[in-house]
């Protein structure tokens, strides 16, 4: 019992931290796109 608990609560902090990096990655994608266009350099 306490096994398959702790197996659906791992399956949802993963999903949870894939989401959030996907989320940062997106953001700085973002912004990078809005610097770039603004002159800066890479």
């Amino acid at each position: 019992m306490l096994l398959s608990i702790d197996w659906f609560l791992d399956r949802c902090r993963t999903t949870l931290n894939v989401w959030g990096d996907s989320v940062g990655a997106a953001v700085v994608d973002t912004l990078e796109e809005k610097w770039v266009e603004k002159g800066g350099k890479v």
